[in-house]
């Protein structure tokens, strides 16, 4: 957690169906990505930073969620394009 409340981190939830084909569910987590990445330079202190200039997320899973961020990785080649 950031020291500041004005620079605080944020933390995005991936939801998903597990029923769902992962090849879907992966493309799904890469559109997800993308809006968090352009909702996150509208906010102040990030765009102060920076951050627009070189966009990157953290990507954190746990079981079907990490099978699902390797997919996505495998996909993209671990990039995403902004």
């Amino acid at each position: 957690m950031s020291p500041k409340a004005e620079s605080a981190d944020t933390v995005f939830a991936f939801p998903y169906d597990w029923r769902q084909p992962l090849e879907m569910t992966a493309q799904k987590l890469g559109d997800f990505i993308q809006e968090v990445a352009d909702r996150t330079k509208l906010l102040a202190h990030y765009h102060k930073a920076g951050y627009a200039d070189d966009p990157k997320v953290n990507l954190i899973g746990h079981s079907m969620g990490g099978l699902i961020i390797a997919e996505y990785l495998i996909q993209t080649g671990g990039k995403h394009d902004d």
